[in-house]
């Protein structure tokens, strides 16, 4: 299967789904009804044990290894999605 191969609506819904998901683990670790996909989660209060929290929520959800450093890199939910699908793009590209 090639790029061209892909369904850009299955592409949009696996977008969504991670968004989604990223959306709740952060709201619910740092307790917020919403949070943003721009907004800096340290300036929404994320601290140490948030991000470890966060990280280990995020491997059993995503089923792959996501480093605490990641989320120091990648403070806004917009860019921690889009790293984390290239990550899987990458791995998915080398089977």
């Amino acid at each position: 299967m090639t790029s061209a191969d892909v369904d850009p609506n299955s592409a949009k819904r696996v977008r969504q789904v991670t968004d989604v998901e990223l959306v709740k683990v952060w709201a619910e670790t740092l307790q917020l009804e919403h949070v943003d996909m721009d907004a800096n989660v340290f300036e929404l209060g994320a601290d140490s044990l948030a991000i470890v929290q966060v990280c280990m929520k995020l491997r059993e959800i995503f089923d792959q290894e996501i480093r605490v450093s990641t989320l120091f890199r990648f403070p806004t939910i917009r860019s921690l999605a889009e790293h984390l699908r290239q990550q899987s793009d990458r791995r998915a590209s080398r089977y």
